[in-house]
């Protein structure tokens, strides 16, 4: 109750409040062209960050609502702002899903209503979300994949996402963790981790994304290894209008 009234702003935001998806783009390397966007939630009152609206979530056991608004907001987006075949990364949180086949019924429906293809959707584990139960999210990937979407694990590298994850949850993408792609043309440990990444990656047949790039040399390197998707700054940074098409940056 205490954090209830003490962020009650944000809190009445999360019941009441208007929210929109910023889309950041997401290039396929080899071709030069947008591959798709990752939906990113924002309140439609700036003055609340998203960090915050998150974090007041968590506090007020409120994440399970934010999450399924989430969802919502990304799926309008999808079918308002994004052609059919281009696809769009959606984030969720497996706790907020104790049952899959409940607990996701909404998401389907909307995407039935909006008349979204569903082989253009992709489903993150969110990077905050710690994975206690592989059982459990593999029934959630499961399901996902049973009408037609795919499934990704973010920030690999970091924390509970370990290479061995890979193995056992065998995901249809993964996110290469930042601190892997800051400087990897520079710094050895991180080519290392990059390259067994990439190599299992294509044993167990899963597309590799690298995500938090901002500079050309990052960009060239992670090319030259073979990643198959991009996203960073240098890309495109998010906005409420999708970037349509990439020209690759003299400056940054």
């Amino acid at each position: 109750m205490y954090e209830h009234t003490f962020h009650e702003k944000t809190v009445n935001l999360i019941k009441y409040g208007q929210f929109e998806s910023y889309l950041q783009p997401i290039l396929n390397v080899a071709t030069g062209e947008i591959y798709g966007y990752e939906a990113l939630l924002r309140a439609k009152d700036q003055s609340i960050f998203p960090s915050q609206l998150f974090e007041v979530a968590r506090k007020t056991e409120m994440h399970s609502m934010l999450d399924k608004k989430a969802r919502e907001v990304a799926l309008y987006a999808k079918s308002k702002k994004i052609p059919k075949g281009v696809k769009v990364f959606i984030n969720f949180l497996p706790s907020t899903i104790y049952n899959p086949n409940h607990c996701l019924k909404h998401t389907f429906e909307l995407v039935e209503k909006f008349n979204i293809d569903p082989r253009d959707l992709v489903f993150e584990v969110v990077e905050t979300e710690k994975i206690e139960n592989i059982s459990h999210l593999k029934a959630i990937f499961q399901t996902y994949r049973s009408h037609g979407m795919k499934v990704a694990l973010d920030d690999v590298g970091a924390g509970y996402s370990t290479l061995d994850m890979l193995t056992k949850l065998r995901p249809d993408y993964i996110k290469v963790d930042r601190q892997y792609i800051t400087d990897c043309h520079l710094n050895k440990e991180s080519q290392t981790f990059l390259q067994g990444v990439i190599t299992l990656a294509k044993e167990l047949h899963i597309t590799v994304l690298a995500e938090g790039i901002e500079q050309e040399q990052e960009y060239d390197y992670l090319k030259n290894q073979g990643v198959s998707l991009a996203q960073g700054y240098f890309i495109g940074k998010p906005s409420p209008t999708p970037l349509l098409s990439y020209k690759v940056a003299t400056s940054f």
